[in-house]
């Protein structure tokens, strides 16, 4: 499962940080990103300085999003931090140069503490704010912090006050689960997602596309192509649908997940 792709749908509803870190990633240097990323948050301490407290917020966040290469995956089609924990090989990813494990590992965890000051910084601001809580837990498990994840998912958890966060942080902590090898409790907590989403919630389409991940990983074909399936029905996009996925490589060779890869 693609963390950063799932991700950067579900944090829809932190569009400043999704474009902060778009752009950061499509389009300047790592010198212009730190640049960036210490102007805003010069803008923020000085918002907050002034007591607007939402300007101050929304400068950390995308200080952050610049820190964060979080979206170099989507761009250069670079396996995700997770994967390779999962799969510790060299591999070949950002113009034909080669990138071992400690190598693609070692970036994003110093831009992950970089990007933490930054939310951190956000949460002294608005501790309320639902939002931050969800972006630490990303970037968490982008990079396989699983303690990190899990904590932001629990003070999220505390804070959490809509229904719609209360959905967005059970999507994280679905992720959670799967990423701690839970997966009959991942699907358990999917499944009440499901039932409890409105129809048309951009959720689904990728709650479906993580399940059919998750009995992808249980050896279990059937099911997982008829989640991926469901996936397509509501609305993913057949690219979201990696043909590299490692959550897939236990059922490659399977008739029903290869009479499905053909339909894409």
């Amino acid at each position: 499962m693609k963390y950063y792709a799932i991700a950067g749908i579900c944090a829809g509803i932190v569009l400043l940080c999704g474009v902060g870190i778009g752009v950061a990633a499509a389009t300047y240097s790592v010198y212009e990103r730190e640049e960036l990323s210490r102007s805003y948050c010069a803008a923020g301490d000085s918002f907050a300085a002034l007591g607007k407290k939402d300007k101050s917020e929304s400068c950390y966040i995308l200080a952050a999003g610049f820190s964060w290469d979080v979206f170099i995956a989507m761009h250069y089609n670079a396996p995700t931090i997770d994967h390779l924990l999962q799969s510790p090989r060299e591999i070949t990813s950002i113009n034909g140069e080669p990138y071992t494990l400690a190598t693609r590992i070692q970036k994003p965890r110093a831009e992950f503490t970089a990007a933490n000051k930054y939310l951190k910084k956000s949460l002294a601001v608005c501790p309320d704010k639902i939002v931050i809580y969800t972006q630490l837990a990303m970037n968490a498990l982008s990079i396989g912090d699983v303690s990190a994840a899990a904590a932001a998912i629990k003070n999220g958890m505390k804070t959490a006050e809509t229904t719609k966060e209360k959905e967005t942080l059970s999507f994280y902590s679905a992720l959670l689960m799967k990423r701690q090898r839970h997966y009959d409790a991942a699907i358990e907590r999917y499944t009440d997602l499901i039932e409890s989403l409105p129809d048309g919630s951009a959720l689904l389409p990728i709650i479906y596309y993580n399940i059919g991940c998750i009995y992808a990983l249980q050896h279990n074909s059937e099911k997982a192509v008829q989640y991926l399936k469901q996936a397509r029905n509501a609305g993913i996009n057949d690219q979201t649908i990696h043909k590299n996925d490692t959550d897939f490589d236990a059922i490659r060779s399977d008739t029903a997940f290869i009479d499905f890869m053909k339909t894409l």
